[in-house]
């Protein structure tokens, strides 16, 4: 199936039907390991695939719901080194609208940041930390992409970068385990998915492409 087919899209065939396998170069609704399950279809160097999500290894090529999902990092932070944030529209009430520079590019864990411009932003029940979300091909090895929750930028990391967000992963499971032993109650994510996902981020860097 052409690049850039049907409303807008990329399709490939499966199983002798048409699919929807993401848009322009997001595959969105295709892991790499899922390539060679797919006909007529030409992927590109700039293909960024679903990263592959330990519980959802029984879903198949396009059936993906969450078109976009990403796994929040556990207790880590972009580093401001990290070049390339957007923009981040905010909306009041009484409809105005102001853009600013995403304010997580320069690197302060307080609630409020500081802006160059002499802008103040606060954080109240934020949400935009940083993910992972999907997988690239790069020099034969399927390396990680993460992006900014707050701007949706995006960088794929260095096998060093890599080992320290598998690491987070795992410190964090740890974590969790600890309060479960001492019978602490805890709702977040479940620690085995964690140290799968930490492993199959190394599992990539560690992978020849065919």
């Amino acid at each position: 199936m052409a690049r850039a087919g049907l409303e807008m899209g990329e399709y490939a065939t499966y199983q002798g039907q048409v699919i929807k396998i993401g848009t322009c170069e997001e595959m969105y609704y295709l892991r790499a390991d899922q390539r060679q399950l797919v006909a007529d279809y030409t992927f590109d160097a700039g293909d960024r695939f679903r990263f592959p999500f330990p519980d959802e290894d029984h879903i198949e090529p396009g059936s993906f719901v969450d078109y976009d999902r990403g796994l929040r990092i556990p207790r880590w932070r972009l580093p401001t080194d990290f070049e390339g944030h957007g923009m981040v529209q905010l909306c009041s009430r009484t409809g105005y609208v102001l853009c600013i520079p995403c304010p997580e590019q320069y690197g302060q864990p307080e609630t409020s940041i500081e802006l160059p411009d002499g802008l103040r932003i606060g954080r109240n029940g934020f949400i935009g930390h940083p993910k992972v979300v999907q997988q690239k091909v790069v020099d034969e090895m399927l390396v990680t992409v993460i992006s900014c929750g707050a701007c949706g930028s995006k960088w794929r990391l260095s096998l060093a970068e890599a080992a320290v967000v598998a690491q987070a992963f795992i410190d964090d499971a740890q974590r969790r385990l600890t309060q479960v032993a001492h019978e602490r109650v805890d709702a977040g994510t479940d620690p085995e998915f964690q140290v799968a996902v930490a492993r199959r981020i190394m599992e990539g860097y560690a992978t020849r492409d065919e």
